[in-house]
């Protein structure tokens, strides 16, 4: 058995702790740096009333007037994210389960869906243009046998357009870019 005062008072297993804490604060003070540089590096894509601020490495698969859609061309990640504008009468719920429906998609029960999530979004003259805001995020199956990570976020603003931004990965992908598409959408200004 160790001898917990030895390793206590040795001079050798304190300068191995000091060490490991020193990595663990210079891998966290980089990870946060990451986020400021994305921002500063992001390129900035116009679809209807609003400019979204997109991540440099994602690469532009196709552009219409109401539609973006980006993936990881540098790397094997199965990942993509779309953004589309549209002009419908139907409630931000009601679409919701349109999407779900149509693409197939049976989320876990962990699922997390918020109903009034305009807090995402950082500018506050963006948000008073938000009449509602709905984010579903979470593991899922897609066609009953495909497993996903899905970030779901329907938008609808004061002149009646409603955004459709989603970022669909493997699950074992969806932590890489989840949070520059969610960095996205929180840092989105007006055209």
């Amino acid at each position: 058995m160790v001898n917990m005062d030895l390793l206590i008072n040795s001079p050798i297993s304190w300068i191995i702790f000091i060490g490991i804490m020193l990595f663990l604060a210079f891998g966290m003070s980089k990870i946060k740096q990451e986020k400021l540089e994305y921002l500063d590096e992001a390129k900035n894509y116009t679809l209807g009333e609003f400019v979204l601020p997109i991540a440099d490495w994602w690469s532009q698969i196709s552009e219409d007037a109401n539609e973006l859609l980006f993936k990881r061309l540098d790397t094997h990640y199965d990942w993509y994210a779309r953004f589309s504008v549209h002009q419908t009468d139907k409630s931000l719920n009601s679409l919701l389960d349109e999407i779900i429906q149509e693409q197939n998609i049976q989320f876990d029960q962990e699922v997390i869906i918020e109903t009034d999530a305009r807090y995402l979004i950082l500018d506050q003259t963006v948000q008073n243009q938000v009449e509602q805001l709905i984010k579903a995020e979470g593991t899922a199956s897609k066609d009953e046998i495909e497993r996903i990570y899905l970030d779901l976020i329907l938008l609808k603003t004061n002149s009646g357009k409603v955004y459709v931004f989603e970022s669909t990965a493997s699950v074992l992908n969806g932590g890489v870019e989840g949070p520059y598409f969610e960095e996205a959408i929180k840092n989105i200004k007006l055209a």
